[in-house]
């Protein structure tokens, strides 16, 4: 077997290069939404607002408004101090309200939504999700499959999970889904 000629053997490099970049940019031939989820670039409205690449945040103000694209992942979001916050984001997306009023959330599969010295603290989850409701008035969370939630220091934590059902009582957390 002879070796390539140069020509060839930079015609693989760039077809390799091509087909690497395609993987990694997340662009590919798909149909409808059952294309690859996509990192998220969110967007934030509020005043004292900022975001930089996949995280947005507010500090201070009446209100926060975090929105990442549907079927995305990875977006973050936090609230410190923020009357009104509410965030809508995909799976694996971290949410962190600090010292606020309302913090409401909707966030997809595997979500980390913590909430901490708010008012209300007030979430609906996807599957696998974390959520951590500390030092607050109230933490209302709604469950769509498995999660586990966690009331530290919470004056009322009102779980409700998938198809009405009762969530398992672990202690300080409650569990949708399966037992402790």
């Amino acid at each position: 077997m002879s070796p390539l000629s140069s020509s060839s053997w930079v015609g693989a490099v760039v077809f390799a290069g091509a087909v690497a970049l395609v993987a990694v940019s997340g662009f590919g031939v798909g149909c409808g939404t059952s294309a690859a989820p996509t990192m998220s670039t969110p967007t934030c409205t509020g005043p004292g607002c900022a975001c930089s690449g996949s995280s947005c945040g507010c500090d201070g103000g009446a209100s926060c408004n975090v929105q990442c694209a549907a079927g995305t992942l990875g977006c973050a979001a936090s609230c410190n101090g923020v009357t009104d916050c509410n965030v809508s984001c995909g799976d694996s997306c971290n949410v962190k309200c600090t010292s606020g009023g309302t913090c409401n959330t909707t966030c997809g599969a595997g979500c980390i939504y913590d909430c901490s010295s708010s008012q209300l603290c007030k979430v609906n989850a996807g599957e696998g999700a974390q959520i951590d409701c500390t030092s607050s008035k109230q933490c209302d969370v709604a469950c769509t499959g498995k999660c586990t939630v966690n009331c530290t220091s919470v004056d009322t934590c009102n779980v409700g999970c998938a198809g009405g059902l009762a969530p398992t009582v672990c202690g300080n957390k409650k569990v949708c889904g399966s037992g402790c």
